[in-house]
């Protein structure tokens, strides 16, 4: 027998399913964000008969977001490098930040993490390329730690290779690690 959903994720799915709606599929809404933030607030109400305001304007702007990315088409979105994906999202909060005079300075790891996973899959083989790029930076660090790891690394490298090189630039981890290496040579620089 099914479990009852409770009332907090059924208002949670009919914002969702809304939000949903009034995203195309080219990263842009079919409306404002404060049509949506009032339509989000009134949803609340319905469920909701005292203020409880669960869903702030953070909520609003971090769902709009993974919508737009669920909603964009697999061609579109396996066409971004991550870095391109960071920076649409970025601009939808600075967006929200300005139309919904909202505090919020950048997304939960939660929703960050959902749509990396969304955005994974719609390329063939990204996931499996990012895991490889993780497994080499651990055997790196392995062997710089003194362990004899060079038969996994060399495994690792030639199944690196037979990828196409702008994965690279499609890669989560290899974007992370690529902006935290440039963000330390900028400080080391900085304190010369």
């Amino acid at each position: 027998m099914a479990k009852k959903k409770s009332k907090t994720y059924e208002m949670y799915d009919e914002i969702s399913s809304y939000i949903k709606s009034q995203c195309n599929d080219n990263f842009t809404l079919k409306t404002s964000l404060n049509e949506i933030a009032d339509k989000v607030l009134e949803t609340e109400k319905k469920f909701f008969k005292k203020k409880r305001y669960d869903v702030t304007h953070e909520n609003i702007i971090e769902i709009i977001c993974y919508e737009l990315v669920l909603k964009a088409n697999r061609i579109r979105l396996s066409s971004l490098n991550y870095w391109e994906l960071v920076e649409i999202i970025n601009k939808w909060f600075f967006k929200a930040k300005i139309e919904l005079l909202s505090r919020t300075d950048a997304w939960h790891t939660e929703y960050m993490t959902h749509i990396k996973e969304v955005y994974l899959k719609a390329t063939p083989g990204l996931k499996e390329f990012d895991n490889l790029i993780k497994t080499y930076m651990e055997l790196s660090k392995l062997k710089n730690s003194g362990l004899d790891v060079n038969k996994f690394l060399e495994d690792t490298n030639n199944q690196l290779s037979s990828y196409p090189s702008n994965f690279y630039f499609k890669s989560p981890y290899f974007c992370n690690l690529l902006t935290e290496i440039i963000i330390e040579a900028e400080e080391k620089k900085g304190e010369k």
